[in-house]
């Protein structure tokens, strides 16, 4: 019989027994055999071959042997290769595994078929070769000094695959250091593709750090040096930070990678105060917080944040419950100096904890007695006035020998800002000061010198007759002791660790046999306190003082230190600290000389500078550095096409201005002798003062580009064609201020502006008529050009009339238009944003004779003006004389704009006898114009026959085209009337000639004196033409 086996995924060995029972009745054998009666069968269960590992990167080298392993299967297998040439391929049948040593770069895929299972694909292995194609180094790069840091180092093959880290021993894999600033040390745990090591910062300084290693060829291989830099401790200053509601102090930093990383700076509590991005801590309420100050940067390769180092600040803001007076010495000799400055009830209350609020306190000050001393601010040694915010510390100047008493009160702006507890108004202290004589000999008439020396300092000794003469000196005597000063015999002098007094002597044997002796005392004393004061000294014009240091000023702090009645020490040894409140708006660094400080104004605000002794913080000086703009005026939201007028309160020390200095000319055109600027181009531009040897300061300015020009003109004003009529102004701005003059302009000043600045060549004006239909350029009209007003502070397209011919003037009279004006900038080529203003235009009005000639039997005559309703209903139409009469104007209704004024002779021999001409005046007050017509009484018939003629020959040469063709007209309607009415005429009858004159035809009994008015008709619009064709009438009517 046959059985089916079904395998239940299960692995292991399986016993099959088959017994052999019997025989069935049917066919059972006639003999048994003796064959075994039982067989058993033992099957291995097992998983399909595969190979371990299925991918793999060998090294390409000769001594590297790699061992695949075959797992599971029959055991029985047939090994295969997709490439002969990359590997050598070793079978072990006994062990199952697979030797390959590399050959050559490649790839290929091992095959393994099992002879004893059912073909269902080989297994597969996914093998390549590769040779070394790069060494990669993993490291922080800045390490702060006794820190470790990881150091990681792979080696990559093709497509930037890693190593096994077993191959680096045939690589001859090393590390190498370019200087010992740093140690490596290799750890035991690794992972299977890198090499980690250790790295020990021991030594500030750099250095660099690569990876080598070497191929089967000898070729060697150099990773990317990577720059390492041993930095000294990160700290954050100061330590702890005092602060009152609303006082702002910047947390300072030293150590830490050079140049210094972005610190990322946070606060654990956002209500007690609040930190800027750059460490400037502001209180807010009362309470505690951590300020956390951090250098990280951002890894390029995996984007991780790294922190290379951080440190804290502890926060507290806290309540002012009182203030004090701190002076270091009560008891002062007369003419000497002494700092005073307001603290709070504990020493870390210091100025820096409430000087700098916002709002801020005000600090008054005052003396019981003047006469004894003088109170005065800081840095008036410069002539600087400080304002009451920035007092919080005074100078002290003794002058006569008595008591006094100081006063301070300190006065809070905001109530509810929470600055003073209980929410006081106002806190106040004071302060007894003794002054007394210093010790002077009235007999013999010589004072007594002494050098003042501090505890532990040197002095070496310089005299007048060194190099021309031995110069010796000896201590002759030391109380207490012996070791308060010793001395080398050299003119050096070192001050030992007690206080005293000793006697020198200073002897010089001259050449030529005279010994020279001097005695001097020599005093040994602690510093009791030191005072800063500032230089140079800053002259103003008279009548004017300074609140601040000018802007970009250089400033030199110098240290004095003083005993306890205030003598001045001749030497030092204090070792000084500065701090600052915040170090965005000073440069400040040691001077050149010992106990001074070099400082560079670079922003506008107030510093708070401290200086104290590092073995005794309590002695200290406080000064408020406040920095504004010395140049005036203000430069913000300025425009191309601006005039600025800088000025200055700064003079040398006899009163003379200094030198203006620009920067960027192109930007900004600058007089540098009276320092006034035309803005001609966008950028920014620096203006500078300078008084050599004394101040240079400067300002910024940035000019914007004009992005629309602003257009304005007096309503009350309009444009006429009357020639000496009004300029018209039109008035342009090219900024957003409504004005572009800036600053208060001297007479000098204003006068470089319109000679040689030239801020008008800036602008270019333009005339536009608004009716399209009137085919004249306005430039024919007028003369634009463009000008500066210093009293306005704008530009002006100033628009006059020009010279008209009469063709202009007669087709302008009737014209209905107004006209567009605007203005460009000459930089600007676009007309992006360009604005057009409409201009109101009233056209002078236009007559065509000049004469008018009545007669005895013609006495009346007429007067006609073209022109708009507008000049037509304010003309004014009045006779020189009473013999005329001017009667009402009628107006045509064939032609508009035509008015028709009727002129009657009242008596006519009364007007013949006129020695004087008669005449008819014409006058506008809208146009601004006052014309007259001459009327002439005719001699006699003869007479006005000729020149009726002689008129009539005038104006036919003058027009006598129109007249051609007018005269055309009429004899071809006469012979069609000729022809027609012929049969219905019974006698020749004598028929009146009519001419239809053009505007150039005078009328009856009028003579034109002048030449002939020219053809205007080609001049005329149609719809003008079309009008005056009407403009008609008869010689006998």
């Amino acid at each position: 019989g046959h059985q089916i086996l079904k395998v239940r995924q299960i692995k292991g060995t399986v016993l099959i027994g088959v017994n052999f029972v019997g025989y069935s009745e049917k066919k059972s054998p006639k003999e048994i055999s003796n064959l075994p009666r039982s067989v058993d069968v033992e099957l291995l269960l097992v998983d399909d071959v595969t190979v371990v590992p299925e991918n793999a990167t060998i090294y390409n080298h000769p001594d590297v042997k790699e061992i695949f392993s075959l797992v599971e299967g029959s055991g029985y297998f047939l090994v295969n290769s997709s490439e002969q040439h990359v590997v050598t391929i070793t079978y072990t049948e006994a062990e199952s595994s697979v030797e390959l040593v590399p050959l050559h770069p490649g790839f290929l895929t091992l095959e393994v078929y099992d002879l004893c299972l059912a073909f269902l694909g080989p297994a597969t292995a996914h093998l390549r070769v590769s040779d070394i194609q790069e060494l990669e180094l993993d490291l922080i790069d800045k390490v702060e000094i006794g820190k470790t840091v990881l150091v990681t180092v792979r080696v990559l093959g093709s497509s930037k695959r890693p190593f096994q880290n077993k191959y680096f021993r045939n690589m001859e894999l090393k590390l190498q250091l370019a200087s010992a600033i740093v140690t490596l040390t290799l750890m035991e745990e690794q992972d299977e593709y890198s090499e980690n090591y250790i790295l020990r910062a021991t030594t500030i300084g750099q250095t660099t750090l690569v990876a080598i290693a070497r191929d089967k060829m000898g070729r060697k291989y150099t990773s990317t040096p990577r720059h390492i830099e041993v930095f000294p401790p990160f700290r954050l200053l100061p330590e702890k930070m005092t602060l009152i509601p609303m006082n702002m102090m910047q947390v300072m930093s030293e150590g830490g990678p050079q140049p210094q990383s972005i610190i990322h700076f946070s606060i654990s509590n956002q209500t007690v105060a609040v930190v800027n991005r750059r460490g400037q801590v502001t209180g807010k309420m009362v309470g505690t917080a951590v300020v956390h100050g951090t250098i990280q940067t951002v890894n390029e390769d995996t984007g991780k944040v790294i922190v290379f180092s951080q440190d804290e600040v502890q926060i507290e803001v806290v309540q002012l419950r009182a203030v004090r007076i701190l002076a270091a010495a009560t008891r002062l000799i007369t003419a000497t100096k002494m700092p005073v400055y307001v603290m709070g009830v504990t020493s870390t209350q210091t100025p820096f904890s409430f000087s700098n609020a916002n709002p801020g306190l005000t600090f008054h000050w005052s003396v019981s007695k003047r006469d004894v001393l003088d109170l005065v601010p800081r840095h008036s040694e410069v002539f600087l006035q400080l304002p009451v915010e920035h007092n919080f510390a005074m100078v002290v100047h003794t002058k006569a020998a008595g008591r006094t008493s100081i006063k301070v009160t300190v006065h809070c702006m905001n109530s509810s800002s929470g600055q003073f507890e209980g929410n006081l108004l106002e806190l106040s202290d004071e302060v007894q000061i003794l002054v007394f004589e210093k010790l002077q000999l009235f007999y013999p008439e010589c004072q007594p010198e002494q050098i003042l020396m501090p505890i532990n300092s040197q002095l070496k000794l310089h005299t007048n007759r060194e190099g021309a003469a031995f110069v010796s000196s000896r201590v002759l005597k030391c109380s207490p002791n012996s070791s308060v000063i010793e001395e080398d015999g050299e003119g050096l002098l070192k001050a030992g660790s007690i206080a005293g007094t000793a006697v020198l002597e200073v002897t010089s044997i001259e050449p030529f046999g005279v010994n020279q002796t001097t005695i001097t005392g020599v005093q040994v004393a602690p510093v009791t306190y030191l005072r800063v004061s500032s230089q140079p000294k800053l002259y103003t014009a008279q009548g004017r003082t300074l609140s601040a240091f000018p802007l970009g000023m250089s400033l030199t702090f110098t240290v004095q230190f003083y005993n306890s009645i205030g003598e001045k020490f001749h030497t030092h040894n204090t070792q000084l600290y500065l701090a600052l409140n915040r170090d965005d708006l000073l440069l400040i660094g040691p001077g050149h000389k010992n106990y001074t400080y070099m400082a560079q104004a670079v922003n506008r605000g107030l510093t708070l500078v401290g200086l104290w002794d590092r073995r005794h913080p309590g002695m200290a000086d406080y000064i408020p550095v406040a920095v504004e703009h010395a140049i005036e005026p203000d430069t913000k939201l300025t425009f191309v096409g601006d005039v600025i007028c800088f000025s200055t309160h700064l003079v040398s020390q006899h009163g003379e201005p200094g030198i203006w200095m620009i920067s960027a000319d192109n930007i900004l055109q600058t007089d540098i002798v009276t320092g006034v600027g035309v803005a001609r181009s966008p950028g920014t531009a620096m203006i500078f003062h300078d008084i050599p040897g004394v101040v240079k300061t400067y300002r910024e300015v940035v000019v914007n580009a004009s992005s629309r020009l602003m257009l304005s003109y007096d309503l009350k004003t309009y444009l006429t064609n009357t020639l000496n009529s009004t300029v018209f102004k039109l008035f342009i701005t090219t900024g957003r201020n409504g004005v572009n003059l800036k600053g208060f302009c001297t007479p000098n000043q204003a006068l470089v502006v319109t000679k040689v600045l030239l801020p008008a060549t800036l602008m270019l004006c333009h005339v536009q008529f608004s009716n399209t239909l009137l085919d004249i350029p306005a430039s024919k009209v007028f003369h634009v050009h463009s000008d500066f007003s210093m009293e306005k502070g704008v530009y002006i397209c100033i628009i006059k009339v020009r010279p008209q011919s009469e063709e202009l003037l007669q087709a302008l009279s009737v014209a209905d238009t107004s006209v567009y004006g605007w203005a460009t900038l000459v930089s600007e080529r676009s007309k992006n944003g360009m604005q057009r203003i409409l201009i109101p235009f009233i056209p002078a009005f236009y007559i065509n004779q000049s004469e008018l000639v009545l007669s005895h039997k013609q006495d009346i005559g007429e007067i006609r003006v073209l022109g708009v309703d507008r000049v037509l209903g304010k003309l004014e139409v009045i006779s020189s004389s009473p013999v005329l009469v001017v009667t009402g104007h009628s107006r045509s209704p064939l032609t508009a704009g035509l008015a028709i004024y009727s002129v009657r002779v009242v008596n006519f021999t009364s007007f013949q006898q006129m020695a004087s001409p008669v005449f008819i005046n014409i006058s506008c007050v809208l146009t601004s114009q006052s014309e007259a017509v001459v009327v002439r009484a005719m001699k006699d018939k003869l007479g006005a026959d000729h020149c009726e003629d002689s008129a009539i020959l005038k104006r036919f040469t003058g027009s006598y085209q129109i007249l051609l063709l007018t005269l055309f007209a009429v004899l071809a309607s006469t012979a069609f009337i000729f022809l027609a009415y012929n049969a219905f005429l019974n006698k020749i009858q004598t028929v009146p000639v009519v001419y239809v004159p053009t505007l150039g035809t005078p009328q009856p009994g009028s003579f034109n004196s002048t030449t002939s008015p020219p053809h205007f008709m080609s001049l005329q619009p149609p719809l003008a033409q079309s009008r005056l064709q009407h403009w008609l009438w008869s010689i006998r009517h």
